[in-house]
């Protein structure tokens, strides 16, 4: 076999593990850095993990984070809309060391009101049964948003 067919066999196979295109999106995001006491969070980690809270800038001392996200258009491959289209969710994430020690954003757990979707992207979210988001955009650099949710909770 030539130095060529082998080249072409080694690109297929490499081929083969692309992964797929599942959507593209159009957001708005802004996050909230939060302090949360370091015995509360331990109970949310994986056995190993740490928080790696930041130490410097405007974040310090920041170990929890509150994301955001106003999906404006959601189109799958085909680039027509997925679903009804948008999405808004909000997440925590915990700024973590794992246990080689290696820097990782851990996604705790989120509230989305897509119903088509109700666990999120990372299957960790619950559904908001109740939203409401406002923007005001008054110039290139400042805007403001109000945010609201809530959720039903079962007792027993």
């Amino acid at each position: 076999m030539s130095w060529v067919a082998v080249f072409v066999s080694v690109l297929t196979v490499s081929c083969v593990h692309a992964q797929k295109l599942a959507e593209t999106s159009t957001e708005v995001r802004f996050q909230l850095d939060l302090y949360a006491p370091e015995d509360a969070l331990k109970g949310f980690l994986p056995a190993g993990w740490t928080s790696n809270a930041a130490t410097q800038g405007a974040a310090k001392d920041a170990n929890l984070r509150a994301i955001f996200v106003d999906c404006l258009a959601i189109n799958g491959p085909d680039g027509k809309p997925l679903g009804n289209g948008t999405n808004r969710y909000v997440y925590l994430v915990a700024p973590v060391k794992d246990p080689s020690g290696a820097n990782a954003p851990l996604v705790l757990g989120g509230l989305t009101d897509d119903p088509a979707n109700p666990t999120g992207p990372w299957g960790s979210f619950l559904l908001a049964t109740t939203h409401t988001m406002q923007r005001t955009i008054r110039s290139s650099t400042t805007s403001s948003q109000h945010w609201g949710s809530a959720i039903a909770f079962a007792q027993g």
